[in-house]
């Protein structure tokens, strides 16, 4: 069995280390530990061009999503609108 990549064990052993609980659900203070530790891997957030909230009506309750456009997804529907 091979090793794991380093980005990989150093993911692994920020969530194994005291900074994380995984005992009962996560509080306010471990969701924000969880965020800040996602964030030293992930790099630095991607500009949107657009955020848009959409309310979907469901049966059982509603679904509220977060709908994010990227500056790419702009630029080709206008390329397909010229066409």
């Amino acid at each position: 069995m091979g090793s794991l990549h380093p980005l990989a064990r150093a993911v692994l052993d920020a969530l194994t280390s005291d900074e994380v609980n995984a005992e009962g659900p996560p509080d306010l203070d471990q969701l924000r530990r969880l965020e800040a530790l996602e964030a030293r891997f992930s790099g630095p957030p991607q500009e949107v061009a657009s955020v848009r909230d959409v309310h979907i009506d469901r049966p059982d309750r509603p679904l509220r999503m977060r709908l994010y456009r990227s500056y790419a997804a702009m630029k080709a529907d206008a390329l397909c609108k010229m066409l």
